[in-house]
């Protein structure tokens, strides 16, 4: 039950901190990725509508009610780690918190919703799908192998350059530390999977 107590506390305080205007219709979390996006702000549309196809899926299909709270609190921490809290995308992020989390606390949810300035009772808002879309991270890791042999993981942004990858690749220390003073005779790059370097 503490565990539970910490978790709606934090809620609260995110909620009422950085709260916006409730909008009747969701629109930021729902925008296709591109290029003129930040990079943070995808990374966050990702998982807002990964956060709702789980927590949907586990309440309407598994009744799994212990794993769908479980992604509302991995979605709480990822909030607060946002660095851009007065974005109109973490605003909504914000109230498909609420929705989510309704049904396990109406009261909570219902209370934090009127403060941002939400006219009607939550069980009579549309609850929010996911976009497919916008489920697949920008984010991979990448296996970094020398000769073959796994020496490092690299979490990067899948639509990097392949030039800029690689560099990357070559400056961390773990890799350095097998191709120092070696010559690199190759490097076998496979986008979003593996990068093998070849060194004599």
């Amino acid at each position: 039950m503490e565990g539970i107590n910490r978790f709606l506390r934090r809620v609260w305080r995110l909620v009422t901190e950085h709260r916006g205007v409730w909008k009747e219709k969701l629109e930021e979390i729902y925008r296709e990725k591109g290029g003129d996006i930040k990079s943070e702000e995808n990374e966050l549309r990702t998982m807002v509508n990964k956060t709702i196809e789980k927590v949907s899926q586990d309440i309407e299909h598994r009744f799994h009610f212990n794993t769908a709270l479980a992604s509302l609190m991995e979605f709480v921490n990822y909030l607060y780690l946002y660095p851009e809290k007065e974005s109109p995308i973490f605003k909504e992020s914000l109230q498909v918190l609420l929705l989510l989390l309704y049904p396990f606390t109406p009261h909570i949810a219902q209370e934090l919703a009127q403060r941002m300035g939400c006219k009607k009772d939550l069980c009579y808002q549309r609850w929010p799908e996911y976009k497919k879309s916008l489920l697949k991270s920008e984010k991979v890791t990448l296996i970094v192998q020398i000769n073959g042999k796994l020496r490092d993981r690299l979490t990067i942004y899948s639509q990097g350059k392949k030039e800029d990858i690689e560099k990357q690749v070559l400056n961390r220390e773990k890799v350095k530390k097998y191709t120092q003073g070696r010559s690199i005779k190759k490097i076998i790059h496979i986008p979003g999977k593996l990068i093998n370097i070849v060194v004599d």
